[in-house]
C-alpha cells in the first residue's frame, strides 16, 4: 500500500486525480465526525453539519497555498472550527432549549422547548446542566467552586446525560415518523 502525505495528495488533486480526492475525503472524514460528535453529541442534525464540513474541506483543498508557512492540517482544522462555530450559531442546529416555567414560550420557531422545572428534579441538577454541560466546565472544577462532593455531582451529571439522550431519541424517532 502506498501512503501519500497531504502535499502529494493536493498535487494529485490539482492534477484532476479523482482517487486522490476520494482518499483525502476518507482521510479527514473521521476527524470531522469526531469534532461534530464532541460538540453536538445529542443532535439529529449531525449529518447536515457533516456535509457543511465536507464542503469546508473541499474549499480548503481548492484554496490551500503551499507557499504559506502552515500545514494543510492546521489550515483545515482552523477552517473546520470556524465552520462548525458558525453553523452552530444558526437556529437550525439548536435541538431544544430549556426554559423557565415563568418564561413566555413562543413555539412558532420550530425549536423544541422543554421546561427546565419539569426536566430536572432539583436546582442542583439545573446548575450542573448550566455549568458543566452548557458552560463546558469540568465536574471537578464545578465541585471545587461550589464545595460539593465529586461523586454526588458525577452521579447527577450521568442522570442528566441519560435524560438528554432519552429526549433526543424520542425527538429523533418522532421526526422520523413525520
Amino acid at each position: 500500500m502506498i501512503i501519500f502525505n497531504d502535499y502529494e495528495l493536493l498535487y494529485y488533486i490539482k492534477d484532476n486525480n479523482p482517487q486522490a480526492l476520494d482518499f483525502m475525503l476518507k482521510k479527514y472524514s473521521p476527524y470531522i465526525k469526531n469534532n461534530i460528535n464532541r460538540l453536538i453529541p445529542y443532535s439529529n442534525k449531525k449529518e447536515d453539519l457533516y456535509i457543511e464540513c465536507l464542503l469546508t474541506l473541499l474549499n480548503c483543498i481548492k484554496n490551500f497555498n503551499d507557499k504559506i508557512k502552515v500545514t494543510f492540517f492546521t489550515y483545515f482544522s482552523i477552517s473546520l472550527r470556524r465552520t462548525i462555530n458558525h453553523e452552530l450559531g444558526k437556529s437550525y442546529y439548536k435541538e431544544f432549549i430549556l426554559a423557565e416555567s415563568t418564561d413566555i414560550i413562543d413555539n412558532n420557531s420550530g425549536i423544541n422547548i422543554y421546561v427546565a422545572d419539569r426536566l430536572f428534579k432539583d436546582k442542583l441538577s439545573q446548575e450542573i446542566y448550566d455549568e458543566c454541560i452548557i458552560g463546558n466546565i469540568s465536574i471537578s472544577k464545578y465541585c471545587r467552586a461550589n464545595n460539593i462532593d465529586y461523586n454526588i455531582v458525577y452521579k447527577r451529571y450521568r442522570e442528566i446525560i441519560k435524560q438528554l439522550k432519552l429526549i433526543f431519541h424520542w425527538h429523533k424517532s418522532k421526526s422520523d415518523l413525520q
